[in-house]
C-alpha cells in the first residue's frame, strides 16, 4: 500500500496544520479541521494562465485525500489512485469541490479536451458516491484518437538528425522491421 503521504504534493504540505492530516477511510461528518495558516504565501490565490486558482481548503484536502485513501484500501491500482487524488486537488483549486452544482459549471466552461472532462467526471463520479453526495454526471463522449505514424521520409530524417552509432543502429533495426513486415 502507498503511504497516504505519497498522495500529498509539495503544495499541499503545509495545507493541515501542524501537518496533521485527518485521513481515514471513511468521509468526515464532523468538519472538525482548523482554519489554514498559511505562512508561505501572502494571499491564497495564485495567477496562473489568466486564471485565478486558490489553495485548496483544508476540509476539502481531507476528504479528497481520506478518499485516496479508501480507494487504496479497497484495492484501486497506485498510478489510479494517484491521477484520480490529481484530478479531484486540481477541480478543488478552481472551485469548490463539495459542491456539484459548481464544479458541474467549471466542468462546463473549463478549457479542457473532451477526454479530459471524460476522465474528471468519472473520477468525480467515484468520489461523489464515496460521499454519498447526490451527483447527475455531465456526459462526455470520448473523442477516438489515431496515433501518429511517421512517414517513410520523417523517420529517414528523424536517423539522419542523430549520432552516428545511433543512426547505425536504428537503420538496422529498422531495416530488421521491414524485412519481418514483408
Amino acid at each position: 500500500m502507498v503511504p497516504v503521504r505519497g498522495l500529498l504534493t509539495e503544495d499541499d504540505e503545509g495545507s493541515l496544520p501542524n501537518g496533521n492530516h485527518h485521513v481515514s477511510g471513511e468521509p468526515s461528518t464532523t468538519g472538525t479541521v482548523s482554519p489554514n495558516p498559511t505562512p508561505r504565501t501572502s494571499s491564497s490565490t495564485h495567477r496562473i494562465e489568466s486564471r485565478y486558482v486558490r489553495e485548496i481548503e483544508p476540509l476539502t484536502l481531507s476528504e479528497v485525500l481520506s478518499f485516496g485513501f479508501w480507494m487504496q484500501k479497497t484495492g484501486y491500482r497506485p498510478s489510479t489512485v494517484k491521477t484520480c487524488i490529481r484530478s479531484l486537488k486540481a477541480v478543488a483549486r478552481r472551485t469548490r469541490l463539495l459542491d456539484p452544482e459548481s464544479v458541474k459549471g467549471y466542468l462546463a466552461t473549463a478549457k479542457v479536451s473532451v477526454n479530459r472532462k471524460q476522465t474528471v467526471t468519472e473520477h468525480l463520479s467515484r468520489f461523489y458516491k464515496w460521499k454519498r453526495i447526490p451527483f447527475q454526471v455531465p456526459h462526455y463522449k470520448k473523442i477516438e484518437t489515431i496515433p501518429f505514424i511517421p512517414s517513410e521520409t520523417e523517420v529517414d530524417q528523424l536517423i539522419a538528425g542523430t549520432s552516428s552509432r545511433i543512426a547505425n543502429l536504428s537503420h538496422s533495426s529498422r531495416s530488421c522491421l521491414i524485412r519481418r513486415r514483408l
